[in-house]
């Protein structure tokens, strides 16, 4: 089973329909962002409230993007096109094995760029960036 719920969320349709309808002109910009506090420390719960396999790369097979990516990746699929190019950027804070922050940037073939971010912002530790790029 695939879930695309955004999908048919009233914000989103709008925003089809303007595209569609050429109330905007051509499109040349997509921009979402994703985010939750989930790795924000408290004194309840000092790693976040995520449940702790969110940060195991085995068994979440990922992190920031695999959690919150696919929401911004098939609505900005849906109103660009067809991706040409992609490139990512990730950041894993020292002390996590996962991204808790990652961005993309998607170039369609229409000629739009399409910006993902996706975030779970942290309260400890010194971040460092790892790169990913694919054409």
């Amino acid at each position: 089973m695939i879930s695309l719920p955004r999908l048919v969320e009233p914000y989103y349709l709008y925003a089809q329909a303007a595209i569609d309808q050429g109330m905007l002109g051509r499109l040349n910009t997509v921009r979402c962002r994703v985010a939750h506090n989930g790795s924000v420390s408290t004194n309840k719960d000092p790693r976040g409230w995520l449940p702790e396999h969110f940060y195991d790369p085995v068994t979440c097979g990922g992190g920031a993007f695999i959690d919150l990516g696919a929401h911004p990746i098939y609505l900005s699929n849906r109103l660009g096109g067809k991706a040409k190019s992609v490139s990512a950027h990730f950041v894993i804070p020292e002390g996590y094995n996962v991204d808790v922050h990652a961005l993309a940037v998607v170039e369609y073939e229409s000629g739009a760029l399409g910006i993902y971010i996706r975030c779970r912002p942290v309260s400890d530790g010194t971040s460092r960036n790892e790169s990913q790029h694919s054409n």
